[in-house]
């Protein structure tokens, strides 16, 4: 069955139009100086931070939820020094005059990430990684997953061992030695040169799932973190560039997260690919009908950076945990969240936790996990 764009989206999405919105306000107002330049211009004003009673505005103040924009993702900037620091040597490494080989070590580092594997423990038996950073702390060569495999070798059989990977992770655990296996030069080889040559967004998504225990997400967000990152969307890394950003408006891997969002706001719609498509071309009117006036970035000749699909998927992960934050709280677990969280000699000790790790916090347990997190900090 084809499916047009609905003339209006449902409650739950009409909740993430305002979702969305809040996030880029937030963001404006930590960002004053790109604000201005990416959006508003010279003469433009801050919007004030949009509250609005179509969504939870209480709970996503007590969080941190990012902006609406993929590539703004500080996490994914943050990664992309890293990665620039170990594979060429400084964080102001240029991309652009890397061999294969180095591109090839930014894919293990960016797979490597996606893998849950805590970097503090990696770093504990690569002893020549002491004084980097620790996020710059993952294999980035052939030779250093040999290493590793032989590591988890020994460990795997061991009573007690430390925690290697990050709790809740999606891909955690001991298959990874078999497809380290795998991790040939040969093949990263052949699947960077696929990458590299692909024309699209969603060609090199495939190309980079010929990596055993590499699904869609886990390359749609590596990819993002190598060419968002590391090559700041700049030219050097696809040989078609322009055909392969021009189709990110409506081409990417979808996660868990964004298809329990599209789920809630298209459920009569099995193919959530399609769906992720028709909430892109259904957003702008609904911004519009919300009387939103949603603060969209601007190119370099100052035209209106749409949302993509890749923007719309990252946001629906966050929406995501809100969702599940939202319904596991309550109304009253959130506006005692809020509560806490605007108390005086709370807030200037507890920073912001991500919404993620709210998903388990219920309207019983909100105190003790408020004073749990407080006296975690009070002391630093």
């Amino acid at each position: 069955r084809e499916w047009a764009a609905p003339a209006q989206l449902n409650s739950v999405g009409i909740e993430f139009a305002h979702f969305i919105h809040y996030r880029m306000t937030v963001w404006m107002q930590h960002y004053p100086e790109r604000a201005r330049n990416e959006i508003m211009g010279n003469t433009g004003t801050r919007p004030a931070i949009h509250k609005s009673t179509k969504f939870s505005w209480k709970l996503a103040s007590c969080a941190k939820m990012g902006n609406a924009y993929r590539h703004l993702d500080t996490g994914t900037k943050r990664f992309g020094d890293m990665i620039r620091m170990k594979v060429g040597g400084a964080e102001n490494s240029d991309p652009a005059t890397w061999s294969e080989d180095q591109i090839q070590q930014s894919v293990i580092m960016a797979v490597m990430k996606m893998t849950g594997f805590r970097p503090e423990i990696l770093r504990t038996f690569f002893k020549s990684w002491a004084n980097l950073p620790l996020e710059a702390c993952y294999p980035s060569t052939v030779e250093e997953l040999d290493i590793l495999t032989r590591y988890l070798r020994c460990l795997q059989n061991q009573e007690t061992r430390p925690t290697l990977f990050h709790a809740k992770f999606q891909t955690q655990g001991f298959r990874w030695i078999e497809y380290f296996a795998s991790f040939t030069n040969a093949r990263l080889n052949s699947v960077v040169s696929k990458i590299m040559h692909a024309k699209t967004w969603g060609t090199a998504v495939l190309a980079l799932q010929n990596l055993p225990g590499v699904g869609a997400y886990s390359a749609a967000q590596s990819l993002c973190d190598i060419f968002m990152g590391v090559w700041q969307q700049k030219r050097g890394l696809f040989h078609n560039h322009a055909d392969v950003v021009d189709s990110m408006a409506n081409d990417t891997g979808i996660g868990p997260g964004p298809i329990y969002s599209l789920q809630k706001i298209f459920p009569d719609i099995e193919n959530k690919d399609n769906a992720l498509k028709i909430l892109r071309e259904s957003i702008d009117n609904a911004f519009q009908e919300e009387g939103l006036e949603f603060p969209y970035l601007k190119d370099q000749n100052g035209q209106t950076l749409h949302l993509s699909c890749v923007d719309l998927e990252h946001s629906l992960c966050y929406f995501h945990r809100y969702l599940v934050s939202k319904e596991s709280l309550g109304e009253n677990g959130i506006e005692r969240l809020y509560e806490k969280f605007n108390e005086p000699r709370f807030k200037d000790v507890v920073p912001l936790p991500s919404i993620k790790q709210l998903e388990s916090v219920t309207s019983n347990s909100v105190d003790a996990w408020c004073d749990k997190r407080y006296k975690r900090f009070v002391g630093k």
